[in-house]
């Protein structure tokens, strides 16, 4: 009988554990960006400190059409890095939805020296996009994106 309840007990932990893990791997939240032309990129929410800190890292593709959407609650200077990203980048820093800066396909660190790129002005949310994918969707400075955002 003693057996049988810790088997119960060691069950119920794990069956808690694998449950919680699962929850960590859960896909993060999505919205749609519009661009001025009409396209729609279909994002991934970066919202808390860990999303935006993983970001893109050890993705093996960003498909076109696809990518991730930073928020941050406060306007600042913001600094992303391409540690552990595989893929190139596009970025563009947004300052209330209007575009006031931009990467074009920044490239994967290839060595040790990890890649930095810091915001022009300080800026409320950055998208990042497949490399070369600004040139197809032909994103200008001083252009709006709209997305909503739903917490």
């Amino acid at each position: 009988m003693i057996a049988t309840q810790y088997y119960f007990v060691i069950i119920f932990f794990l069956t808690g554990f694998f449950v919680g893990c699962n929850h960590a791997d859960n896909a993060l939240s999505r919205t749609r960006v519009r661009t001025p032309n009409g396209a729609t990129i279909e994002v991934e929410l970066a919202l808390t400190n860990n999303e935006q800190r993983k970001g893109l890292q050890g993705r093996e593709q960003v498909p076109f059409g696809t990518g991730m959407l930073f928020i941050f609650t406060e306007k600042e200077m913001r600094t992303f890095w391409m540690k552990d990203v595989l893929v190139p980048l596009d970025i563009v820093w947004l300052k209330d939805k209007r575009i006031v800066g931009i990467v074009e396909n920044a490239q994967p660190p290839k060595n040790e020296k990890i890649p930095t790129f810091i915001s022009p002005v300080p800026v409320d949310a950055v998208l990042e996009i497949s490399g070369e994918a600004l040139e197809q969707y032909n994103l200008k400075i001083g252009e709006n994106l709209q997305y909503q955002v739903i917490e």
